[in-house]
């Protein structure tokens, strides 16, 4: 489970620190999945994993 709302709250080091582990195939609770631009260069929250293909399933309780 990942806290914060959308954007805001977000625990960033935490989220960071999985990517570089290169955690696989997770599940995720949270409000939502985060920020991500085309081009990547500025994914926040959760996309940082999406992006990455770490998240298997995602379950979430707002979409956008």
């Amino acid at each position: 489970m990942v806290g914060g709302f959308g954007i805001c709250g977000t625990p960033m080091n935490l989220l960071n620190a999985i990517k570089v582990a290169g955690i696989k195939d997770l599940t995720v609770v949270s409000n939502n999945c985060g920020y991500a631009d085309r081009d990547g260069t500025k994914d926040w929250g959760l996309a940082v994993l999406l992006r990455n293909k770490q998240i298997k399933r995602m379950i979430s309780s707002y979409v956008a």
